[in-house]
């Protein structure tokens, strides 16, 4: 960034036009509200996953599929972010129905969805420090196939070329999430 210009990155639903965090499961000012503050005309505000996905784009194109307290997926083309749709929920594939009738979803009045299943915080039996060795195989292959749901949805509708999986439970899996579930062939 040039002087002169600021930057603020946070996880959660960004109105980047706005300038308004809109959620944020994980933010210190709050659930459930609003935040904006008041800055200069040089700033950018954006969710984090989309200035992840920007700098592991390089200036390229790809698909960034994020994988830890929630589930969510960017694009970029040419090093450029895609536009963000009507809400700042775009990209949230996490939130996608995975399983009729399954588990709750810790950002809607909904269940089952992907989020609920192949990510940490919203699922007690899928904790952050657990390795998958130490899970039940039926908790680590619905992760799994949870993932797997959310990564085949973003690609359909990117058509990227290149998918990237980053993340907090993609960092601590590691290669887990690129074999076979356990019971699988």
């Amino acid at each position: 960034m040039q002087a002169g210009h600021w930057g603020l990155c946070v996880a959660g639903l960004v109105d980047r036009s706005a300038g308004v965090l809109r959620y944020s499961s994980t933010s210190a000012c709050g659930t459930r509200r609003s935040w904006s503050s008041s800055r200069p005309s040089r700033v950018v505000f954006a969710n984090d996953l989309d200035a992840a996905a920007v700098g592991e784009a390089d200036g390229g194109t790809l698909a960034l599929l994020q994988v830890g307290t929630g589930i969510a997926g960017r694009f970029v083309v040419d090093g450029d972010d895609a536009p963000v749709g009507h809400r700042p929920s775009a990209g949230e594939v996490g939130h996608l129905r995975f399983r009729d009738d399954g588990l709750p979803c810790s950002l809607r009045s909904a269940s089952g969805c992907a989020e609920a299943y192949g990510s940490w915080g919203p699922r007690p039996a899928l904790p952050a420090a657990a390795e998958p060795s130490d899970l039940p195989p039926d908790v680590v292959a619905e992760a799994h196939q949870a993932i797997g749901f959310a990564a085949a949805a973003l690609v359909a509708t990117s058509d990227p070329g290149t998918l990237r999986i980053g993340g907090g439970l993609a960092a601590a899996w590691g290669e887990t999430l690129s074999r076979p579930s356990p019971g699988e062939s």
